[in-house]
């Protein structure tokens, strides 16, 4: 299928199956309506494009700790950030 940008009207591939289910959370919001769950397609994010291809999809549960944050993450402060991203 090809999709349209509605902001510049660009074009883009976007390959669709509906052979797996997966949480609603799992696809992009602007392809939320295409009627399935995109395995090749371009994903959008803060003016940049970035081409994404599924190659395997498995039911297996994460190994523990894989979403956890490490014991040695420093914890800082909002301002703390903003004056490493240089943001005032």
């Amino acid at each position: 299928m090809v999709v349209t940008t509605t902001r510049d009207q660009k074009t883009y591939d976007l390959w669709i199956t509906n052979d797996i289910v997966v949480p609603p959370v799992a696809i992009p919001y602007y392809y939320k309506n295409v009627g399935g769950f995109p395995v090749q397609y371009t994903a959008f994010k803060q003016g940049e494009t970035t081409e994404v291809i599924v190659t395997a999809v498995s039911a297996d549960i994460a190994p523990a700790g894989t979403f956890s944050i490490p014991p040695d993450f420093d914890k800082i402060s909002k301002t703390d950030l903003d004056q490493m991203s240089n943001v005032h």
